[in-house]
């Protein structure tokens, strides 16, 4: 996704510098990728959420650094 996502900044940041009298309709048409966007980053969120529940990840926190299981 960030490689998409370079991609789609680069082409736009180009056609504003190339072409600038179209530069309106371009970013009007990038805004138009925002819902496209946001379902892929959702979609990505819930399996890297369900992902690490799988695998029985603890949550993040600075007492689990010392936790060695010794009693």
């Amino acid at each position: 996704m960030a490689v998409t996502w370079a991609a789609q900044m680069l082409a736009l940041a180009y056609t504003i510098i190339a072409d600038p009298a179209r530069s309106g309709e371009v970013i009007n048409s990038m805004s138009s990728l925002s819902t496209i966007w946001s379902v892929g980053l959702a979609v990505l969120g819930v399996y890297v959420y369900k992902r690490s529940e799988e695998k029985g990840a603890k949550k993040p926190g600075i007492l689990n650094k010392f936790n060695t299981g010794a009693p």
